[in-house]
Order: C-alpha cells, then structure tokens, then sequence
C-alpha cells in the first residue's frame, strides 16, 4: 500500500455542483467534531463516496461488530442538497495520523481532494477544552478571512477565538485548503467538559450554529438522547461518590514497585 492511497466508489458529475461546502470532524477530544459528521451523514443519508488510507494511521486494524477485520481510513461522504443552496460534503475516520509529517500530508492530501470537487468552503468542528463543566457551550469560531469570520458571528453562542492554537488535522485542514487552493475555511470549536470521552452536548451546539447558518435542518433527537444518557450517568456517578463511606483502600498502603 503508498503512503496515501484513495478508493473512490461514486463518481460525481462536477458540473452539477451547487456551491459546495464540506464539514470536516476527525477525531479529536470528546470526539466533538467526528459526532457533528456522523450525526450529519445519519440524519441526511450521505453517500459514502471516497476511502482514505494511510501509513501514518496507527498501526492497528478495527473489528467490527461481525467480527471483520478493518484496516483505519478516513471517509469522504456525500449529499446532494436538493432543497438548499450548497450541496455538501462531510470527512471523518477512524484516527488521524501519528506523527506531525503524518497530519500535514494527510492534511494536504485532504486540500487536494476538496479542490478537485470544487468546494468553496471547508468548515472543521472539534472541542475547545475548558477547566469546568459548561451547561451552555460557546462556539469559538476563527476563520481564514475576516468575511467568512462574520458569516458564523451572527449566531448567539458563537464568540471569537482570538488566542491559542488548533492542533491536528482539524486545524490545518482548512487552513491548507486556503492556502494552496484559495479555499475559504473556519474552525468551529465549541466548550467540552475536560473528564468528557465523548461530549454530546458539544456536538449538538456546533450543529445548532450550522442548522441556523445554512438551513441544514439537521435532526438532533439523536443527540438529544445521547446528552439525556450521559447527564444521568454523571448523575449516578456523584451519587456513588457522596455515598462512598471511607474504606481500608484509603489508608496509606506500602510502597510496591
């Protein structure tokens, strides 16, 4: 297998294209931006269109729920949006690469591809860590241009991210995409809780801002019930813990190496 190899299964007429814009969510903290994708792909029923290995993907294979072994990729989905004004595309995976040469070739890899289906805008999703648990999330939004900045500005949680860094491929993916193609691009990053695995809660904000922005119309029952789940596990868990008596296990205990 090259470095990078790209399996496309659908081919897509280009010239048919309405202003196409994709979202991206690789994985990251919380799984943030990976649960906006899949929650879009679900609800919109994307057409998977592409497969993207590569070496620099943990060196591991996934089992699937049959049993059936798995080699990590990235996948490009598809919609064509027949209602609205912008026809859609949406990138997610199992990982992202290992190392920092791994991020920026899949990065570039990914700019490549956007351009040949001619998007106009690339928008990344993921987490924004905080030191305490948010009720309502804010979207810290930065962008490659100051127009495009605005365009995501008119929503009430959304404040500028006028500091710190964005690291991985969700960061540099639309930033390469503007560079090299003169893609338009954002990053839309929305509180987390720090002890969250997966933050539901997070996701569902993100996908408000772009329901609002792009009339989308995205279902977010799903979401909706994920974030009931984990608000009674968080609150089975403080109760466990106001409970919990002082055990032996609490005592100092000798050293064992």
């Amino acid at each position: 297998m090259s470095e990078i190899q790209v399996n496309q299964f659908l081919k897509i007429d280009l010239e048919t294209l309405k202003n196409p814009m994709a979202v991206v969510g690789m994985p990251g903290i919380a799984n943030v931006g990976k649960n906006v994708v899949l929650t879009c792909v679900e609800n919109l029923k994307a057409n998977k269109i592409l497969e993207i290995f590569y070496s620099d993907f943990p060196a591991q294979v996934l089992v699937d729920d049959n049993s059936i072994l798995e080699i990590p990729s990235a996948t490009l989905y598809y919609y064509k949006n027949k209602k609205g004004a912008r026809d859609l595309f949406f990138l997610t995976g199992d990982y992202q690469p290992s190392t920092t040469k791994g991020i920026y070739e899949f990065s570039e890899k990914t700019a490549q591809i956007f351009h040949n289906f001619k998007v106009k805008l690339v928008i990344a999703t993921g987490a924004f860590m905080t030191n305490t648990q948010v009720l309502t999330p804010k979207i810290h939004v930065s962008a490659t241009t100051p127009e495009t900045l605005r365009l995501f500005l008119s929503y009430k949680d959304a404040v500028i991210m006028d500091y710190g860094t964005i690291s991985g491929a969700n960061g540099l993916i639309p930033v390469i995409a503007y560079k090299k193609f003169g893609i338009e691009g954002a990053c839309l990053l929305a509180d987390t809780n720090p002890l969250a695995v997966i933050d539901p809660l997070a996701s569902k904000t993100i996908l408000e801002l772009l329901n609002f922005v792009f009339n989308l119309n995205i279902d977010l029952k799903g979401l909706m019930a994920q974030i009931k789940n984990m608000e009674e596990l968080l609150e089975e868990i403080k109760t466990q813990f106001t409970q919990r008596k002082p055990s032996e296990d609490l005592k100092r205990q000798p050293y064992i190496s």
